[in-house]
């Protein structure tokens, strides 16, 4: 009997101690938000445009930023892990460009309304992934990695409208991936290289929230491009400036004496490119096994 009640103290404190040891999981998964802030648009060098004359184009630009949903896992052998997942982006885009008319004899300069529009993207993680044991139940995944993002919503060209007392504006928005000679399958796949870190805490109960941030740099050339045209600016309820109409259409004779028909002439379109690079933070959920 004596040798029964010491067999099971001993299996008792060791079951104990065991208990009172962290369990490590093998596998994690969250459900998290995350907020991003993009650089400012700037100039395209992928083409040119004769509305670029002001130099101060971009001063009144803001930061693009974006809201992203996401689902993702790490799994690990030891601490070492991979972490891969789908995510839904919707990054709200700074559309208060300012330029200059370039055909007036005194240049009016003019400022797009302060307003953002939106694109959808599809966002798919691919991370290395490290586990570092804190105290106090925090734990540390630093990562490295890339991150995709698809565009899935390329809004169709819009109007919008500036108006100053009897002047006004009117223009046609939106955006497009082309890029001059590389007009590839992936031309709406942009790839990012990232670097980040997720904290993770435990209650006592086992519910584990994170914080996470991450810095994202574009490492393809793939170019989200902001097209503005169709412009139409009046002046005491005058048109002034048209956009499709840069010279106005005219007759001349040609070297056999024919007259000939010119077309009114475009002006070329403003463009501005949408820089990829980000800043995200963001909370999560986290739960497995």
């Amino acid at each position: 009997m004596k040798y029964c009640v010491i067999t099971f103290f001993a299996l008792f404190t060791a079951s104990a101690n065991a208990q009172e040891k962290p369990v490590k999981r093998n596998e994690y998964k969250a459900i998290g938000i995350t907020y991003s802030s993009y650089a400012k648009p700037q100039s395209s060098s992928l083409y040119q445009t004769n509305l670029l004359q002001n130099p101060n184009t971009y001063d009144d630009v803001r930061r693009n930023i974006g809201v992203t949903f996401s689902y993702t896992q790490m799994n690990f052998i030891k601490n070492f892990g991979v972490e891969f997942g789908i995510g839904l982006e919707l990054m709200m885009t700074d559309n208060s460009f300012r330029f200059t008319l370039p055909p007036l004899s005194d240049p009016t300069e003019m400022n797009l309304n302060d307003s953002r529009s939106n694109a959808g993207f599809v966002h798919i993680p691919l991370h290395y992934v490290h586990r570092i044991e804190l105290k106090n139940r925090f734990t540390l995944f630093p990562k490295i990695g890339v991150d995709a993002k698809v565009l899935i919503i390329n809004p169709e060209y819009g109007t919008g409208i500036y108006t100053d007392s009897l002047n006004n504006i009117n223009y046609s928005l939106g955006y497009e991936t082309t890029q001059l000679y590389s007009n590839g399958p992936f031309q709406n796949v942009f790839l990012n290289g990232m670097i980040g870190a997720n904290l993770t805490w435990s209650t006592q109960k086992g519910a584990t929230f994170g914080l996470q941030l991450a810095f994202s740099v574009q490492i393809i050339p793939n170019t989200l491009l902001t097209r503005i045209r169709d412009i139409q600016y009046k002046k005491d309820g005058e048109v002034v400036f048209d956009s499709n109409k840069f010279n106005g259409d005219y007759y001349y004779y040609d070297q056999n004496g024919q007259l000939v028909y010119q077309p009114p002439t475009k002006t070329s379109d403003f463009l501005a490119e949408n820089k990829m690079t980000n800043f995200s933070i963001g909370v999560s959920y986290v739960f497995g096994k």
